[in-house]
């Protein structure tokens, strides 16, 4: 599954057996027409997870995912982004620290296990440009939650544990969703920061910051679904989505 971070300029399309237009990386057709007409290239699982092909493999019925067995391109991909929230989300959100580094130390290893060193640094540091073309696009607080949310989509460990309360103290119905959804456990953590953040502004911002807080609050607490539990969490938030929450005052 392709994330934010995975460079499009490498892709191209093709029809699949299904008719499907497909993305194919660049440097797979090269691989695929290097060999003349009448030759014939093998290609193993581990080449086509070093050309950026996911493979479904099947051992004596051991069926190995693409998921289990990532892509070179994923693993720079999980490498980014792990290092993207220990650099400007790990404050914010109160992620454990450890296990962004057991994900970073993990994805550089096996990315750079499958294609070498070279190929290795080729593959993830183009994608630094985007991320910095996303953070002008969608803030540093909106791309954190976004880097951990894709993380999760993809079944990867995003060092958030719960929400920013304890849950075992949980007693409205809305604290209980929270709990019971971890797509609302970063949002709630980056919106216990931006509560500090407001109640270290000036006397006047911080008056006019707290009356709205306890509104959005109120509103929230009326929901009678998660749907809408994450509705207003998303609109609360979109309005400081570019406000850099680990850097007090700005």
């Amino acid at each position: 599954m392709r994330r934010w971070f995975r460079r499009t300029r490498i892709v191209i399309p093709h029809v699949d057996s299904f008719g499907s237009l497909a993305p194919v990386a660049t440097c797979a057709i090269r691989y695929f027409t290097a060999a003349a007409p009448d030759e014939l290239a093998l290609l193993s699982p581990e080449k086509a997870r070093a050309l950026g092909i996911d493979v479904f493999e099947n051992n004596d019925g051991a069926m190995t995912t693409p998921k289990q067995a990532p892509t070179a391109d994923s693993h720079a991909d999980a490498f980014v982004s792990y290092s993207y929230l220990q650099t400007r989300c790990s404050d914010v959100l109160s992620v454990d620290k450890d296990a962004l580094a057991v994900g970073i130390r993990r994805a550089f290893d096996e990315g750079n296990k499958l294609v070498g060193p070279d190929k290795w640094i080729d593959l993830w540091t183009p994608m630094l440009d985007d991320v910095k073309r996303q953070v002008s696009e969608k803030g540093i607080l909106g791309l954190c939650l976004e880097t951990v949310e894709a993380l999760r989509n993809g079944g990867q460990p995003t060092g958030i544990s719960g929400p920013s309360f304890d849950c075992g103290k949980a007693a409205t119905q809305v604290e209980q969703a929270i709990c019971g959804d971890q797509g609302l456990w970063a949002k709630d953590r980056a919106m216990n920061q931006l509560y500090l953040a407001g109640r270290a502004m000036p006397a006047a911002a911080r008056k006019r910051f707290l009356d709205e807080q306890r509104a959005w609050m109120s509103a929230r607490d009326r929901c009678s679904d998660r749907p809408c539990v994450h509705q207003a969490y998303d609109q609360r938030l979109g309005a400081f989505r570019k406000v850099d929450l680990s850097q007090p005052g700005r």
